[in-house]
């Protein structure tokens, strides 16, 4: 499995935070969902493990709406092969397209580049991509997660790679300005409402395994209307 960690280096600006287990998403036993809470943020990471005997995991990972304004981290072992991430010559797991589609309806990012290996296999089996790791969109809007690295030296013999990512808190400096960087204000307040709204209202777009610009340009013109 893979394990995700928050280290802050010992000096006059150390970073404190606390950890909060939300058992009140998910109380599954193969996921792990802690919200970081800094002085003026809120980070979550949600791990992740696929026990591809249990066919409840996939269906609980399936059924996270993930919060669109929390910037959030998903990470672990999903034992899934796609097109998307994996070696071209691995045949795709027949649920990976479930796994796809939950990834695009909540805006989440592979953050592992694609055909790199993360497990190795052993005697007959192919070395594969199957540990990944996921940014929401409000992570990447904040640059909260970056710098994924694969880690065989600190896997410690494992034949599961460890994965490493950087998380960097929100500075005062780095506030954008909103008059002139934010396109759509939402209220605070009805955040909730309107994520809600949103939700109801969008439409879904089912891609072919090699869309066409016109799809693309299509679904985005769709995704816009939506948000408008």
């Amino acid at each position: 499995m893979a394990y995700s960690r928050k280290q802050a280096q010992i000096n006059n600006d150390t970073t404190h935070f606390m950890v909060v287990p939300r058992l009140d998403i998910c109380a599954h036993p193969t996921i792990q969902i802690l919200d970081l809470i800094f002085d003026k943020e809120q980070w979550r990471v949600i791990n992740f493990y696929h026990d591809v005997l249990d066919n409840t995991c996939l269906q609980k990972i399936l059924e996270i709406d993930i919060d669109a304004v929390v910037p959030t981290l998903i990470i672990g072992d999903f034992n899934t092969h796609s097109r998307e991430w994996s070696p071209m010559d691995i045949p795709q797991s027949c649920w990976a397209g479930q796994l796809e589609e939950w990834a695009a309806r909540n805006l989440l990012m592979l953050a592992n580049n694609p055909g790199e290996i993360t497990r190795r296999g052993a005697d007959h089996e192919q070395d594969s991509v199957i540990d990944l790791a996921w940014y929401n969109e409000a992570a990447i809007q904040a640059a909260t997660f970056t710098g994924l690295s694969v880690d065989w030296e600190g896997s410690l013999g494992s034949d599961h790679a460890m994965l490493h990512i950087m998380g960097q808190t929100c500075k005062e400096s780095r506030n954008q300005n909103l008059e002139t960087n934010l396109v759509f204000l939402i209220d605070p307040e009805r955040s909730k409402e309107w994520i809600c709204t949103f939700k109801l209202k969008s439409s879904a777009h089912c891609f072919q395994t090699n869309p066409t610009a016109e799809e693309i340009e299509e679904a985005a013109e769709a995704y816009m209307m939506d948000i408008h």
